[in-house]
């Protein structure tokens, strides 16, 4: 995520406001390429999306190959911290992609 008036990545995601998790699902579209994502159905803290189940993610995100965006927010809600994840986040995003396994 690029620094500006919503950076989140120094941020815990139970901190995140509205605007924060708005910042958030619009890099994540762009970043893992989602289509038909309900960005409105976002209009939550950043407590809501971390306490959010699975089955209410899948309804506004019908489109996430994998689970990859999904365990993209289990790894955020696990690290608490965008950064210690983004290196993870990264390799198993194009692991799951293209079926290479993690070294």
């Amino acid at each position: 995520m690029t620094k500006d008036n919503h950076d989140v990545s120094h941020v815990d995601p139970m901190e995140w406001n509205e605007a924060h998790v708005q910042h958030w699902i619009s890099w994540a579209v762009r970043e893992f390429n989602l289509v038909g994502v309900n960005q409105t159905g976002f209009n939550i803290t950043g407590k809501e999306l971390c306490e959010m189940q699975h089955s209410n993610f899948v309804q506004k995100v019908p489109h996430d190959k994998g689970d990859v965006f999904w365990t993209h927010l289990e790894l955020l809600r696990k690290c608490k911290f965008v950064g210690e994840c983004a290196v993870l986040i990264n390799q198993l995003f194009w692991s799951c992609l293209f079926l290479v396994p993690l070294s």
